[in-house]
């Protein structure tokens, strides 16, 4: 694998150890969840049946019981991480059955930041959580006022919405719906792609979708050989294969034959969302915490790099139509793939049918689920962890990154 693959696979090793170590002690545990169960909760197992999801009781976990929330509503359910003497254990809870867990403070520095409840009185519970996502200053911040200051708990109800990262808001932490909140940054605009031809290395995968309300795909232009062929717009962007829209039809392109406008470095003009600690992060319409969110960002996403990190550890990228800025921690930086292999999602060698495999975020069940994907759902694998029994994959032309274990990978 290229030295690029290796790093990135690394760097997911190494975020993934305080987070097998954090389930440790209950302590521990409960230091780095922000949400808690209001009442005793009945666990269920997931089983689908097609298109129906079938939940059934194994037992319950008490209230007040800390826990970590891994996907989002399905059938009025979520997903939930939860302790379980000394390991990290998986089941579904009925999607109103806890609430915020969270402590505001008040920093020195004038900001407000959510930190779980828990942790508030001890500076190494509250460094340890807070350096994944900010910034010595800001850490030190909020620690001045621990050591002189007080904070009041504030649990807030939970809405139906996706898990976000820890942020820092001027105001009370709630969860916000899906809806985008104006002033929105968008690209600009771009002119009809001007194309020459369509290369060789190109391949027709149907018409050019419609960008959603409020987005404007980002213009990218296409070589083959190293020569321009022309302009097109970007639909998917992933480090293997990219799908690009000339006109009325949509192409995949090989990522190193596309090119954009970036200030990055050319080994850094790609990040894949590698927050294996939660389901997704938030895109922002300014590069800071308090910055209005323009949308949910699922762990695992590749996207386009426009501007590196800024002084408050932001970094501007493209996402599905919008551009906006993400915490900078939570990316690794890349560049486009050129040592791959083609393979399918399989499972004890069945590459169809209706049974599906779990695609993580990192190479551990101790890690947050993506989602579940069909037997035969085509990937490219683009690394692996050192012991070789998980496979990083990305799902091809659907700019996704994840872990699956090695023996639900077939190769072609």
């Amino acid at each position: 694998m290229l030295k690029k693959v290796l790093a990135l696979v690394l760097t997911a090793l190494m975020l993934i150890a305080p987070f097998q170590a954090m389930a440790v002690t209950e302590s521990e545990w409960n230091n780095n969840c922000r949400f808690k169960t209001t009442t005793e909760t009945t666990l269920y197992d997931r089983e689908t049946n097609g298109a129906e999801n079938v939940f059934t009781a194994k037992g319950t976990i008490p209230a007040g019981s800390y826990i970590i929330v891994v996907s989002a509503d399905t059938d009025g359910k979520r997903q939930i991480s939860y302790y379980d003497n000394g390991e990290t254990a998986y089941a579904w809870i009925n999607s109103d059955d806890y609430a915020w867990a969270v402590k505001n403070v008040t920093a020195e520095d004038g900001r407000t930041y959510s930190l779980p409840e828990t942790t508030w009185g001890d500076a190494e519970a509250v460094r340890k959580y807070m350096e994944w996502y900010y910034n010595e200053e800001q850490i030190q911040s909020v620690l001045a006022v621990m050591n002189g200051g007080t904070a009041e708990t504030a649990p807030q109800p939970v809405a139906a919405a996706a898990t976000p990262e820890p942020i820092a808001t001027a105001a009370p932490v709630t969860v916000e719906s899906t809806e985008i909140p104006l002033p929105i940054a968008q690209p600009t605009a771009a002119p009809a792609p001007v194309m020459t031809q369509v290369s060789d290395n190109m391949t027709a995968v149907g018409p050019a979708p419609t960008p959603k309300a409020d987005t404007s795909y980002l213009q990218v232009t296409y070589s083959q050989n190293g020569v321009t062929q022309g302009t097109a717009h970007l639909v998917t962007l992933g480090t293997v294969t990219s799908v690009i829209a000339i006109g009325n039809s949509a192409y995949s392109i090989a990522t190193r034959d596309i090119a954009w406008s970036t200030s990055a470095q050319s080994d850094a003009r790609i990040a894949v969302v590698s927050n294996i600690l939660m389901s997704s992060a938030w895109l922002r319409n300014a590069g800071n915490a308090q910055a209005p969110r323009l949308a949910n960002v699922p762990a695992g996403a590749v996207v386009a790099v426009l501007e590196p990190s800024n002084s408050e550890n932001y970094t501007r990228v493209y996402y599905e139509g919008r551009i906006g800025y993400l915490a900078t921690g939570l990316l690794s930086f890349t560049d486009a793939q050129t040592e791959s292999q083609a393979a399918v999602l399989s499972y004890e060698g069945l590459t169809s049918g209706t049974n599906k495999i779990t695609v993580w975020t990192g190479p551990s069940l101790n890690t947050y689920l993506i989602d579940y994907y069909t037997i035969g759902t085509p990937v490219v694998v683009v690394g692996a962890n050192d012991t070789g029994d998980w496979y990083c994959v990305e799902l091809a032309d659907l700019g996704l990154q994840g872990w699956v274990r090695t023996e639900n990978v077939t190769f072609r």
